[in-house]
């Protein structure tokens, strides 16, 4: 699932990749702030994840810490 160079900012958007059976996620290229710790758990046949040149500065959210 290619979303690079889309202008998305601020939480990488879960709702955006709704097939479930994504294995390669390209979301570089983007304004985004926060990747959340439940996307591998939205998307569990994703191996490969591109996040690339975004802004990301928290990793981790639901449970209120950085990795």
């Amino acid at each position: 699932c290619n979303l690079s160079q889309q202008g998305i900012r601020g939480i990488a958007p879960l709702a955006a990749v709704s097939f479930r059976n994504v294995r390669v996620l390209d979301l570089s290229c983007n304004r985004l702030t926060t990747v959340l710790d439940q996307l591998q758990a939205e998307l569990p046949c994703l191996e490969q994840l591109d996040l690339s040149f975004n802004i990301i500065d928290v990793v981790s959210r639901s449970r209120g810490k950085l990795e």
